[in-house]
């Protein structure tokens, strides 16, 4: 796995990339980060996540013949032959509402077409730090 980031300022920027072996499948992941300090109490960022899984294959869906019923056309659903690439973003913001509580509001924004993800996905999260 490498890790880099660099803050100026306000701004911030981050990368992730890594290599994972083993388990259901191989896969290479990368993720792109940045963050900017609005005040000294909100955070706004924006974040880039790509997966791409080397054994696990998209399901399609294929057309057939019935084996036994003539002019009857079937629907079977087989796994693909490309590699499936998972990819989203997230965008978000927190709030230091007071001392030990951050409120955060994100979206997680389906871009591919790939997995079972929902076209996005917000949440809204209060965690109290100690």
């Amino acid at each position: 796995m490498g890790i880099a980031s660099i803050d100026r300022g306000r701004a911030g920027a981050h990368a992730n990339v890594a290599i994972v072996r083993g388990g259901v499948s191989d896969e290479i992941d990368g993720s792109g980060a940045i963050t900017f300090a609005a005040t000294p109490r909100v955070t706004i960022a924006g974040e880039l996540l790509i997966r791409r899984l080397s054994d696990v294959h998209q399901v399609v869906a294929v057309s057939a013949a019935h084996p036994l019923s003539a002019g009857v056309t079937t629907e079977r659903l087989l796994p693909g032959t490309t590699a499936t690439t998972l990819s989203s973003a997230v965008t978000g913001v927190k709030w230091n509402a007071h001392k030990t509580l951050v409120l955060s509001g994100k979206v997680l924004w389906r871009i591919g077409k790939a997995g079972l993800t929902a076209p996005f996905t917000p949440t809204l999260s209060l965690d109290y730090l100690f």
